[in-house]
């Protein structure tokens, strides 16, 4: 991702994103234990909207992660 970051107009950027686990559907069907202790999407994306629309430039080439509690 840093190459493609290096390459790209200065009002863009290039930030890959670990969404970190959500209760969803296919979540649950995959690990029904711990599912209760993650986000419903609801709950994700109230902290994850803010958090990306805050992302620019400045992270460029960075990795970053959502900050879910837990």
């Amino acid at each position: 991702m840093r190459a493609i970051a290096r390459d790209l107009p200065k009002t863009m950027a290039s930030i890959p994103m670990n969404p970190c686990d959500i209760n969803t559907d296919m979540y649950r069907s995959n690990w029904p234990d711990n599912a209760p202790n993650k986000p419903s999407t609801d709950e994700w994306v109230a902290i994850a909207g803010p958090f990306v629309l805050g992302l620019g430039p400045e992270q460029n080439g960075e990795s970053v992660m959502v900050p879910l509690a837990g």
